[in-house]
């Protein structure tokens, strides 16, 4: 997988110049979450999941500087956000690691496992 996110074993980013490991910590959590949705995931939704007992603003203001430090990151450039909403559409092991299970292809499957989800 060029240019993707793997996830499954440790945490890392696949380009076509080199792998990049991705650090422990609450960007990664955020971007690998972002990473299996696949899809626009509404801010609102992410402070409720990332700052359960902030208060609203105090939440959006956390998300924003969390968003921040994960596209300047070397690995996390190509997050996208808007207004109302953020998403990573970036190519993902464990999308692919469900989508081989699903389809019974067990070979791919075990060649997609690399470990537990951010191990």
């Amino acid at each position: 997988m060029d240019d993707a996110v793997r996830l499954l074993g440790v945490p890392r980013r696949t380009t076509p110049s080199g792998e990049i490991t991705l650090p422990p910590g609450q960007a990664v959590m955020l971007a690998a979450y972002l990473a299996v949705r696949a899809e626009w995931v509404a801010r609102d939704e992410l402070t409720a999941l990332l700052w359960p007992d902030a208060e609203p603003k105090r939440g959006r203001h956390n998300l924003s500087q969390l968003l921040y430090a994960v596209r300047r990151s070397p690995w996390g450039h190509d997050v996208e956000g808007e207004p109302r909403r953020v998403r990573w559409a970036v190519a993902c092991d464990v999308a692919d690691f469900r989508r081989a299970a699903a389809e019974g292809d067990w070979g791919r499957a075990a060649e997609l496992y690399g470990g537990e989800l951010l191990e």
